[in-house]
């Protein structure tokens, strides 16, 4: 067989000629989608443009010092990303990226998304840091991450007040969580309050209450005191 005869060294070199005779301009692209793979799923320029933008941002910088999971820092990225397209004012792409989010990973990732989306994320890594060692940060915001429905409650404003003291209280007694976070925005503000003072007055000094508040929304964060968790 001559070397022309053998077909997997022809194609070897047909493969190495189409390379080499590449322009640079397509060895960029080329190497730009193999950097963008695990965004693809996006199917969107504008909007992976976007996600690539808050890679850069100081709050991302924050971020990936405790996200350490690679879906959980893409999501954290969407999160950012769901943010921005909402502050924009893009219906659009606010809703194409969700859609996108939810089936890539289901409920819990769009969850995990919009807990970062309504700076939540944020707010626990900057209220409990002071707190906690730089390990149980990390397993905590893991965690958070993981299983947000665990973690947190979003308080709606038809709510039951004296009800939902006694299934969070139930929660914390059942699974001896570390940490649980109440969130209310717009008219389930006051709701969330109400709920937090009432979970307070039934964990006594096993939790510490922080208390992020604003006019839009309130978030509380009950946080197992070091001394409880190592008895």
């Amino acid at each position: 067989m001559t070397p022309s005869d053998d077909p997997i060294k022809s194609a070897s070199q047909g493969i190495t000629e189409g390379f080499l005779n590449c322009t640079i301009e397509q060895v960029k692209i080329y190497a730009q989608k193999f950097r963008d793979r695990d965004l693809a799923f996006i199917e969107d320029q504008e909007t992976i443009a976007l996600v690539k933008e808050q890679r850069r941002s100081s709050e991302w910088e924050l971020f990936k010092n405790y996200v350490i999971d690679k879906d959980l820092r893409l999501l954290a990225q969407m999160g950012l990303t769901l943010r921005k397209l909402n502050e924009k004012g893009n219906r659009q792409g606010l809703q194409h990226l969700r859609d996108k989010i939810f089936s890539r990973y289901g409920n819990p990732g769009l969850h995990t998304a919009e807990f970062v989306q309504e700076q939540l994320l944020s707010t626990v890594i900057a209220r409990t840091v002071p707190t906690t060692s730089s390990v149980d940060m990390k397993i905590i915001v893991q965690g958070l991450l993981r299983d947000v429905d665990k973690y947190t409650v979003f308080v709606q404003a038809k709510d039951d007040v004296e009800k939902l003291v006694r299934q969070l209280t139930n929660r914390l007694d059942a699974n001896l969580l570390q940490i649980l976070l109440l969130f209310g925005k717009g008219a389930a503000n006051g709701i969330m309050v109400s709920v937090a003072k009432g979970l307070k007055d039934q964990m006594g000094d096993e939790y510490m209450l922080i208390k992020e508040e604003s006019n839009e929304a309130a978030v509380m964060i009950f946080q197992r005191h070091e001394r409880k968790r190592s008895e």
